[in-house]
């Protein structure tokens, strides 16, 4: 019978056995994720933005996401150009122009991205069929 040696019963210093630490590092996943998915799902809401025509005529639009939101820019990218591409002039235009200047400025997106994103925006309002060969969006 062999039995184990003394340094395998012993625990590491430094390292505590047992649960807390498994319960630890659960509960710090479980809170960043949790933080992560709020930051994601507080722009996957429908954004409802009303534009001013004139004095006295206003119109409301509903946005698929916020535009300020780059995270959902990036997940629900295809929902965005869509958007773009088939809403009315006044709507789809102001959106474009939202993007447009929150792309630019961001830090998420960088480079060679940058340009293809925007490239994207003037081609779902210039040329939808363009980009729908790229993206397959309907």
């Amino acid at each position: 019978m062999i039995l184990p040696s003394i340094k395998t019963i012993l625990p590491v210093p430094g390292i505590r056995p047992g649960l807390g630490n498994y319960l630890k590092s659960r509960l710090t996943h479980k809170i960043f994720s949790a933080l992560l998915a709020g930051l994601l799902m507080a722009g996957c809401a429908t954004s409802v933005q009303v534009l001013p025509l004139a004095q006295t005529e206003k119109i409301s639009c509903l946005y698929p996401f916020n535009p300020a939101n780059i995270p959902a820019l990036l997940i629900f990218y295809k929902d965005g150009m869509r958007y773009v591409t088939q809403a009315n002039d006044t709507c789809r235009n102001a959106f474009a122009d939202e993007l447009k200047k929150n792309v630019l400025s961001s830090l998420l997106i960088t480079g060679g991205c940058t340009q293809i994103t925007l490239d994207d925006i003037e081609d779902a309002r210039s040329n939808p069929e363009k980009l729908n060969q790229r993206l397959h969006y309907y």
